[in-house]
């Protein structure tokens, strides 16, 4: 139909509904053919393509109405092997996971975040006006090599200001056994050079930990990712006069996964990892994940 067919129908308050009907319906289809960022960019493509003109007020109604919102938009590594990450999932970390839900052993997420105290740790805040924040200038640096566990959210660290190196994850190896004694223990890593070596190899064989190496490029496989995350998010729009206290307000919020910010973790980690086998692709390069599409 016309455009003029799209206005007959009529809101409770006498006022055309201009995204009823067909044009409503070819706004949802156009969605799911390019990525649009703004509220503005979909009002110009109504008037444009279309000839109907809306309100920002409307069109976010219509488009919350049906199941449309704003989300940021997630990335899929360039080299990520969907179908290896989903088999890894299913025949080793799942079952593991299981395995420590249940207290047969624990498992352990490894990773390190690099802390710059220069680095604009910037958010949002509600005000009238831009704010600005100074930042310190400099790179000193703060590393923390972290451990997730699974079941606990506790994470057991190791940190320097330097660099992280294969004796900094020794380090993190004899401090997990001396927390763990004699439990099993599986510590999950990506394949970071210092991680994936002889002398840690030696080390975890001699104190009995399993190492448990993710295939390359699956981030998403490590959800001591999500810890970093929330870290870096306690961090922001502040400044960090002083480098101590920066260090210990990581040490602190660290510390704090399986304490104060134990639910906030827990909802962060959710019950699985993000997997991509199953996502579809809408056009090039841009992929959608079904509803809820996490690995059980």
């Amino acid at each position: 139909g016309d455009v003029a067919s799209l206005l007959e129908v009529k809101w409770s308050g006498g006022r055309a509904n201009p995204l009823d009907g067909e044009a409503g319906e070819l706004l949802l289809e156009e969605l799911r053919k390019r990525n649009f960022f703004t509220l503005r960019q979909i009002g110009e493509w109504l008037r444009d393509a279309l000839g109907v003109s809306t309100c920002a007020k409307t069109l976010s109604a219509f488009l919350h109405a049906h199941g449309v919102r704003k989300l940021k938009c997630g990335s899929i590594p360039a080299r990520a092997r969907e179908a290896e990450q989903a088999a890894f999932w299913r025949d080793v970390l799942g079952p593991l996971l299981r395995q420590a839900e249940e207290g047969a052993r624990a498992v352990l997420f490894c990773d390190a975040s690099h802390f710059v105290v220069s680095c604009d740790f910037l958010g949002s805040v509600w005000c009238g006006a831009r704010r600005f924040v100074r930042t310190l200038s400099g790179r000193q640096r703060y590393n923390v090599l972290g451990a997730l566990d699974w079941a606990t959210l506790k994470v057991t660290a190791v940190t320097n200001c330097d660099y992280v190196r294969a004796n900094t994850v020794v380090d993190l190896l004899e401090k997990v056994r001396g927390e763990y004694g004699r439990r099993k223990v599986t510590l999950v890593l990506d394949n970071a050079r210092y991680q994936k070596c002889e002398v840690v190899w030696e080390a975890a064989e001699r104190l009995g930990v399993e190492l448990l190496y993710i295939p390359p490029y699956s981030p998403n496989l490590n959800p001591i990712e999500r810890v970093w995350r929330y870290v870096k998010s306690e961090l922001r729009t502040r400044e960090w006069e002083d480098f101590a206290e920066f260090r210990e307000r990581i040490d602190e919020l660290v510390e704090s996964t399986s304490g104060e910010a134990r639910d906030r973790i827990r909802s962060l980690m959710g019950e699985g990892v993000q997997l991509f086998d199953s996502c579809e692709e809408l056009f090039a390069g841009t992929y959608e994940a079904p509803w809820g599409a996490k690995a059980p």
